[in-house]
């Protein structure tokens, strides 16, 4: 998103004379997630970076961001955040980014993405999860009649843009709890041609090899 400069130019538009107004900023459009008491996890939703920062170094940046005033940063800092898109030198360039960004997307031909969840719960507690603990404990999945219409759902879109590709995801889709679910998807991809799609941490990948070898469908597992 931001042009590759050299740190001198970099440097020389975030240190401005003593009377001139602080003039960089942060971006607002950050997700930031403690992989240990020293190690931050901090993703840019709008260039795409996703980069570990110390914790003591992310405190700093934001008092830099809190204070409007970039200058006490080290260079190479300093050239990092602006290269991975993390600084704005004006407030209206990251609305114009961002912009820019929902128009390309609106612009570009959407593909309905064919997925079936089982449940949302997962026997792993991965710290990078998007679903909170508390969703992944509820012990909720798909009845029978959900699945089926689901298949319904699938089957008719199919038969309209021809995407055969099916992804099963959660939560954890393979857990032993969602046997019959995946047994019944497993069926519906076999006799519809589809290619399956499975995203699964895979600790009880051995119990369904079985499955697997039963139907027979265009099968590719993701971790």
């Amino acid at each position: 998103m931001i042009p590759l400069i050299s740190d001198e130019d970099l440097w020389a538009r975030v240190s401005p004379q003593d009377n001139d107004p602080p003039r960089t900023f942060l971006t607002k459009r950050l997700i930031t997630k403690e992989v240990s008491p020293e190690k931050l996890l901090v993703i840019n939703s709008l260039s795409g970076a996703c980069d570990l920062f110390y914790a003591d170094e992310w405190d700093r940046i934001n008092q830099c961001n809190r204070e409007r005033n970039f200058r006490s940063l080290p260079k190479n800092i300093y050239s990092f955040l602006a290269r991975r898109g993390y600084i704005y030198f004006d407030e209206t360039d990251e609305d114009r980014v961002f912009v820019s960004l929902m128009q390309y997307y609106r612009s570009k031909p959407s593909e309905l993405q064919n997925s079936i969840i089982p449940s949302l719960d997962c026997n792993f507690n991965c710290t990078y999860c998007f679903q909170p603990k508390s969703v992944r404990r509820q012990n909720l999945r798909m009845t029978e009649d959900q699945v089926a219409t689901a298949h319904k759902i699938i089957r008719e879109r199919i038969s309209r843009s021809g995407n055969k590709l099916l992804r099963v995801f959660g939560g954890e889709p393979l857990q032993l709890q969602n046997h019959s679910i995946i047994e019944k998807t497993l069926c519906f991809a076999s006799e519809n041609e589809l290619d399956l799609q499975i995203t699964t941490n895979g600790f009880h990948l051995l119990e369904y090899l079985q499955l697997f070898r039963k139907y027979r469908a265009p099968l590719r597992i993701d971790f």
